[in-house]
């Protein structure tokens, strides 16, 4: 078993995109507890008495210690290993572990900002971050384009004016009390270097400088962005250090690709220095475009020829039609402003209005240009590198649409597509990404600082798949995937709960409670309960449901777009009796499940938690799993247990598991 300290085990294991399971198909068994010895016991004995086989790969059942020896080993796993690792096709054929808001860490009103947050999701199998970056707060030191625009007008209007020399002795004042109260706690003997090279510049100006020459002066001494949910209470932190920290984790858990979503609410000024610090910290691992045209991109790449590359998400600003293979550009005339790398868009009334993304930043999206969607229809949905974003709403609602719906799917066949949440969950809960993955959307983002449904579904598609699984067949883009749909199956499963050891205990009790544990067992199967694409329904078609309840219904935890409703949900979960101890006996308890239809095996999982029954109060998980129905081996098994924080513990639960698809 792989061995950490404590104090880095959260950083490095815990569950929600793949990291943690990957240890438990590497975690052995040390040794038994007496009621797992004696149920095993009994098994070696009824399958030699009647002649059966221990499983699919068990051992010949020659002798009780080479029975007992393969429990002990990784092979008695009920998770699989890894099946397709084929990472030759376009990057649209893959679902990428994705996080949304990765820099926070509570909830999106007043959590904090931190750099471990990337490091955190990086070390745990995150492929595609999210980056918030907006202006620094020394507003005085930097320049934005309504700063140059006023500046503009009044040295056209009044040269060497009166008001321009104001001005320039209100940045300097502003400046320096910024400055001064920054560096109140150093010795006064050392100035800060920015605090005299700011002196120095303004000390140059003379009644003969205009306004504009002295915006240019203070773009030349900008306060680098920060990086923050807008509009909240969130804590900033510096967008270099949130660069260095993704360049310093993100290829240790795996070479396949990253992607960054960027977010940008920065003037132009600070797109010029979001540039220099993407250039400078992310030297070597951006993608090398030197005499390539944007035309000459017909398809994307592959996971496997991006190895150790970041690929940057970015709204796309195209420069020219003879440059970029964009549609509008057939109908659209653009010019480019040299003084700033801005793009102006000239109307057939000849009048020009400055785009708000940097030129230069726009083209760092090689791969993965961000349009605004508005249809599947509209010119930039056949443009090979496009991304279009959606949120839970939408994808509900096209999914039920009759026309958009096919229309959808088939578009998310040969296209990068991101869902994320919707804005009402302020309290960091997450969508149910299976429901978007079956509508062949590839990048769900998810809040990883929250352990809900939604990231044990994201730890069991990816366990152990360094973040990037192929899609099924029938959601690819191969050249036969028009010809090939999904194969959806009817599904057999029986789960039979032995027994169990070693259960985690609650977080806040004392070792002394293992035997007062009351464990009992919830087993969910998660599978389409909504239909293909054009022809099913969400919960978002319920006419019953006000659009203010569509999402809470009276739970604390958000109601997602694809979530089974409660009457679902009721039929696909199962539960076994309390048992007693941190090792329990479940004496042999069946979970079944008969003629469970339109089942994608690769897209189904099942989700099983231990939970100590209180008699007061709510009861509290304590351990649980979920793995993938196409990873889900059949025989005598054990189950590893992760903890209420996501964390590898020695827990197992002793099963049966019989599946079986028609």
């Amino acid at each position: 078993m792989l061995q950490h300290k404590p104090a880095k085990r959260a950083t490095t294991l815990k569950a929600g995109g793949g990291q943690s399971s990957a240890v438990q198909v590497r975690q052995v068994v040390k040794d038994f507890s007496p009621v797992i010895a004696q149920h095993l016991e009994k098994v070696f004995n009824d399958l030699v008495s009647t002649n059966q086989k221990l499983g699919p790969d068990g051992p010949p059942l020659t002798s009780f210690d080479e029975f007992v020896s393969w429990f002990l080993s990784p092979a008695s796993a009920a998770l699989a290993p890894p099946i397709d690792r084929d990472l030759s096709f376009p990057l649209c054929n893959y679902y990428i572990s994705s996080s949304h808001n990765t820099y926070l860490s509570g909830n999106q009103l007043y959590g904090s900002a931190t750099t471990e947050a990337y490091t955190n999701v990086l070390l745990r199998g995150c492929r595609c971050l999210e980056i918030d970056v907006w202006n620094g707060e020394d507003e005085a030191s930097s320049v934005s384009s309504s700063d140059v625009e006023d500046a503009e007008r009044e040295s056209s209007s009044v040269p060497r004016s009166k008001r321009a020399v104001s001005r320039l002795k209100s940045i300097r004042e502003k400046a320096k009390d910024k400055l001064q109260r920054r560096s109140s706690s150093k010795s006064p003997s050392k100035r800060p270097r920015e605090y005299t090279e700011l002196d120095q510049q303004t000390e140059e100006v003379t009644d003969k400088v205009s306004a504009m020459d002295i915006a240019q002066r203070r773009a030349a001494l900008k306060t680098e962005p920060r990086v923050y949910h807008g509009y909240t209470l969130t804590k900033d932190i510096p967008f270099r250090e949130v660069c260095m920290a993704i360049r310093e984790s993100a290829f240790k858990a795996s070479s396949l690709p990253v992607i960054v979503s960027l977010e940008v609410h920065c003037n132009i000024d600070q797109q010029h220095v979001m540039v220099d610090i993407i250039e400078e910290e992310w030297k070597g691992y951006l993608v090398d475009t030197t005499g390539q045209s944007y035309n000459d991109i017909q398809k994307l790449p592959s996971p496997d020829s991006l190895r150790n590359k970041i690929l940057i998400k970015v709204k796309w600003t195209p420069t020219s039609s003879s440059e970029t293979n964009d549609p509008l550009e057939m109908t659209e005339t653009r010019a480019t402003d040299q003084s700033d790398g801005t793009v102006a868009s000239t109307s057939s009334q000849g009048q020009q209005k400055a785009a708000k993304m940097l030129e230069k930043l726009s083209k760092l999206g090689v791969y993965t240009r961000a349009y605004s969607f508005k249809t599947f229809s509209q010119p930039e949905a056949e443009i090979p590198t496009h991304v279009f974003s959606l949120d839970e709403n939408k994808l509900g609602n096209l999914h039920s649409h009759p026309e958009h719906g096919h229309v959808m799917f088939n578009h998310n066949r040969n296209y990068l597509v991101r869902i994320y949440p919707s804005g009402i969950r302020v309290n960091s809960s997450n969508i149910d990404p299976a429901f978007s993955w079956r509508q062949g959307a590839q990048i769900v983002a998810l809040n990883w600082q929250s352990l809900d449904r939604g990231m044990m579904l994201n730890e069991g598609m990816f366990a152990g798949e360094e973040g990037y699984v192929l899609k099924p067949e029938g959601f690819r883009s191969d050249s036969v995937a028009s010809r090939i749909h999904p194969v959806r199956q009817h599904l057999n499963l029986c789960i039979r709960l032995i027994a169990g050891q070693n259960i985690p205990l609650p977080p806040d009790k004392e070792p002394s409670h293992a035997d007062h544990l009351k464990p009992y067992i919830t087993c969910q199967l998660h599978v389409d309960t909504h239909g293909p694409p054009g022809q099913g329904k969400t919960d978002l078609d319920d006419d019953k449901v006000s659009a203010t309840s569509k999402y809470s219904l009276g739970k604390t935890q958000q109601q997602s777009a694809g979530e089974e409703r409660e009457e679902e949900e009721l039929k696909l979960k199962r539960k076994s009796r309390t048992a007693k101890t941190a090792n329990p006996d479940f004496a042999d308890a069946k979970l079944s499940w008969n003629g469970v239809p339109d089942v994608v095996e690769q897209l189904s999982f099942v989700r099983v938690k231990v939970k100590d029954d209180r008699m007061m109060g709510r009861d509290e998980l304590v351990a649980w799993t979920c793995i993938r129905l196409d990873r889900l081996k059949t025989g005598y098994r054990f189950l590893h247990l992760l903890d209420a924080e996501g964390e590898p513990t020695e827990g197992v639960l002793l099963v049966h598991i019989e599946k079986e698809l028609l």
